[in-house]
């Protein structure tokens, strides 16, 4: 079976190349990715649906795929799902990244500002320190070495 064209010429494509080839050509990749309304931003879903074109940027084996490159996921959403926090046990609300994709989600960031959460304070405290000690782990492991 003969292989599509890449990039196709048509307008659709011809739009996209530019983010694609960004894309392609980043060696590690970061998402930043806050949580509303207990999903991510439609602003992210949409670059994803656009960039994620099978055979090109993911899957069916092509070199010059996203494929085997390092990722990190970082997000936050104005409450806490770890043990203690108001919303314990409803994990499925926390994006879960591919398997090789490292992710920091730090929790209850409200509660330095909010009285009514000023009790989970110690929480906000140990659920940042952790995310900071492994984004740091991260940003080493991640850099190019100099």
């Amino acid at each position: 079976m003969r292989r599509p064209r890449w990039p196709p010429l048509s307008w659709p494509w011809c739009a996209l190349r530019r983010p694609i080839e960004e894309f392609l050509g980043a060696s590690v990749y970061l998402f930043t990715v806050p949580m509303y309304n207990y999903a991510m931003p439609s602003v992210f879903k949409a670059w994803l649906d656009h960039i994620m074109i099978p055979g090109r940027t993911f899957g069916m084996g092509d070199a010059d795929s996203a494929a085997g490159r390092p990722a990190v996921l970082v997000s936050a959403c104005g409450g806490g799902y770890g043990p203690g926090s108001p919303q314990h046990g409803k994990h499925f609300l926390v994006p879960r990244p591919a398997p090789r994709c490292r992710h920091h989600h730090p929790e209850l960031p409200y509660a330095p500002i909010m009285e009514p959460l000023k009790h989970l304070l110690p929480l906000h405290e140990t659920s940042l320190a952790q995310a900071h000690d492994q984004g740091g782990r991260n940003a080493a492991d991640l850099s190019p070495a100099t």
